[in-house]
């Protein structure tokens, strides 16, 4: 039972309840996620190390394939390793201490497999088993990492693994490919499929599957993802209700005389009035770009081009953001994919006993685009002086995309804190907010206030 305290004995911390406008690193699940290729070998990798932060992995699988012929021709010897084997045991270890390390370092991740990083088309394996081989496999390892591992971005088939140009990406074998998935995958990690026909197509549990894409803003139908009956309006519909998948991947990499030249095709997704980009952001759940920050990439520098006003953006349901406004729509972008959370009210109790349960009540609201998809690993911090101690405490921190909530953080005062303390701090660990000038960047510790130990 929460000892509760009457009203008068909280108090509403004296601190801004608005949004930095800073940057937010620390958040696991959520963000940049930059990464590239890795190509894995027989031999395993034994210098591949996990790290922390969000990042995306690509995984290349040619050295366990000898290739296929795909539209009349065959990849060049150099992309394939010139049989189908299955997967080394040397490799799967190296897998499975990447993503310990990863998980040491509290690091998040979107992993891809594919055959060739390269445009070469053919690179899969000609023995679909050896390829169902693979996917079971890497499934089985990953399950294992349903803290570290976001979602899997299906690949397999086609150039980039971006599931095009290959007979792979029919139904009859791709339906195979992402059952097996499945099969090993726990549902915390999503499945991305590349196109909603894929998706559409899929004769098992759709809601299991989201989407990523790597057209994305190129053109209207982000280079042939929406296309025939799946129309870039449609995508609100298959998008919407799949908010516990990371919904990402590119930006579409054009030149700037096909931007320009093309505008009157793209320009309609800048203009409010004909698509409320920013509406369409929250609508799909924008998790992660990894090459929103690519120097020299035109569409991440059109986006610092533009600049964010929430008035001209308005939509109904849209949650507070009018800290941004005259930021640029880059920075925009970054600090909202996946959730952000700013703090609106705050109370706290006046004082704490040692030993006593304890209430403190935050009023939440999420400004990002989509929800938290995995539950932080929660601390707090009471310092006395020279003296702290750690709790971990109970909290519901789940809140829906542009929505406000009251959370309650719940905990047991230790109980051996020294009485007549004024002035202890209370201190979060494992969630940064938004909100400016409480952060310990040093000890990666949130401040949420100070009470007396009675």
């Amino acid at each position: 039972m929460v000892v509760a305290a009457a009203a008068t004995d909280y108090v509403r911390p004296d601190i801004a309840y608005v949004d930095g406008c800073e940057t937010i690193v620390e958040n696991p699940g959520r963000g940049l996620a930059p990464g590239g290729w890795v190509t894995f070998k027989p031999e395993g990798l034994p210098n591949w190390h996990g790290q922390g932060g969000y990042h995306s992995s690509l995984w290349e699988l040619s050295r366990f394939s000898g290739g296929r012929e795909q539209g009349g021709k065959r990849p060049t010897p150099e992309r394939v390793g010139g049989k189908d084997i299955p997967l080394t045991d040397a490799m799967k270890n190296d897998v499975e201490r990447f993503l310990l390390e990863t998980r040491s370092h509290g690091g998040a991740l979107i992993v891809r497999l594919g055959y060739t990083w390269s445009e070469q088309a053919g690179c899969e394996p000609f023995d679909f088993e050896i390829l169902l081989g693979h996917v079971r496999d890497l499934s089985s390892i990953l399950a294992k990492f349903p803290d570290v591992v976001m979602a899997v971005e299906a690949g397999v088939a086609g150039p980039w693994g971006e599931m095009h140009s290959s007979d792979y990406c029919k139904a009859e074998y791709m339906n195979r490919i992402l059952a097996v998935y499945l099969e090993k995958l726990p549902a915390e990690i999503s499945l991305l499929v590349r196109n909603p026909g894929i998706l559409a197509r899929f004769d098992g549990d759709r809601m299991r599957l989201g989407m990523y894409n790597d057209g994305y803003l190129g053109t209207w139908w982000d280079y042939g993802t929406w296309a025939g009956e799946w129309t870039r309006e449609r995508s609100l519909e298959l998008l919407g209700p799949r908010t516990r998948h990371p919904y990402g991947g590119e930006l579409a990499y054009i030149g700037r005389d096909f931007l320009d030249k093309n505008l009157h095709r793209t320009h309609e997704l800048w203009e409010p009035e004909k698509w409320n980009l920013v509406k369409d952001w929250y609508s799909v759940h924008l998790n992660y770009l990894r090459n929103l920050q690519e120097k020299g990439h035109t569409l991440a520098g059109y986006f610092n081009e533009v600049a964010f006003d929430s008035a001209k953006w308005r939509f109904d349901g849209m949650p507070d953001l009018h800290e941004y406004d005259g930021q640029s729509m880059a920075k925009f972008v970054l600090d909202h994919m996946g959730y952000r959370y700013v703090i609106r009210d705050l109370r706290l109790p006046k004082a704490i006993r040692p030993g006593a349960k304890v209430r403190l009540a935050l009023d939440i609201e999420n400004t990002g685009f989509g929800e938290m998809l995995r539950p932080p690993k929660l601390e707090l911090r009471l310092a006395c002086g020279q003296r702290s101690e750690r709790v971990v405490p109970t909290a519901n921190l789940l809140i829906p995309s542009g929505s406000r909530k009251r959370v309650a953080i719940d905990f047991t005062v230790p109980p051996d804190l020294p009485r007549g303390t004024k002035d202890a701090t209370i201190q979060l660990s494992g969630l940064r907010f938004a909100n400016p000038g409480l952060w310990d960047a040093d000890n990666r510790l949130f401040t949420l206030g100070r009470v007396t130990i009675e």
